[in-house]
């Protein structure tokens, strides 16, 4: 009985931990300047900075920065991502061909469902709603050179002062290319937040078999 208590007492205190890592939120800052240099620099950190990743990308420069493990540095290169990319971009390949190779005759399944669809949406606007940036700052001009794109742009810009984007200073040119200014954000991703709309998603049965239905067809089963 005292063996049964204490393993009793061992799995509460795990799942209590488990609990206070899963509502401990990510948090991110992303800066971009764009002037004689065009820099972009980020920071991701978790678990109170014992675990992030810093880093700056340069135009012509290429990505330096580090990695933190329990608050230990570690540094990366563009050389470093370029490699882990091209091992990933191998695994694909592998993986593809294994796929293909293992491939049925697919036949035609009504996959989406008006209600399924409308649920797996309304999941990802609160997802959005999650995971936007909190603080969103910036000044300067924008434009392409087709004026189509830039009130494309403008559109999706100024939409985003209605989630707290309200001190951004932006022009938009329509006659010419230029990016020209500086954009900073910050936002916090909870995972648990995450988890609990991917299970409602899960337990709702339109949604999941319109999600089951997706799957099944890229695997050609």
């Amino acid at each position: 009985m005292l063996i049964l208590k204490i393993l009793w007492i061992l799995l509460l205190i795990l799942l209590i931990l488990l609990l206070f890592i899963l509502l401990i939120p990510f948090s991110y800052k992303l800066r971009g300047v764009s002037r004689e240099k065009k820099t972009v620099w980020a920071d991701l950190h978790w678990l109170f900075g014992l675990l992030g990743i810093t880093g700056t990308y340069e135009l012509g420069t290429g990505f330096t920065g580090k990695v933190r493990i329990f608050g230990i540095p570690i540094r990366m290169s563009a050389e470093d991502l370029s490699k882990m990319g091209k091992s990933k971009v191998k695994k694909e390949k592998e993986q593809e061909e294994k796929k293909k190779k293992k491939k049925k005759k697919n036949n035609r399944i009504k996959v989406f469902t008006l209600e399924g669809l409308q649920y797996v949406l309304h999941s990802v606007n609160t997802v959005l709603r999650q995971v936007l940036p909190r603080r969103f700052e910036g000044y300067g001009i924008l434009g392409f050179e087709d004026p189509y794109y830039t009130g494309i742009l403008s559109a999706v810009l100024e939409s985003l002062r209605g989630i707290g984007a309200h001190n951004m200073k932006l022009e938009y040119a329509f006659d010419r290319e230029v990016f020209e200014g500086e954009l900073y954000l910050e936002g916090r991703i909870i995972i648990i937040v995450l988890l609990y709309i991917a299970l409602r998603v899960l337990l709702h049965k339109s949604s999941r078999n319109m999600l089951l239905g997706v799957r099944r067809r890229s695997y050609g089963i």
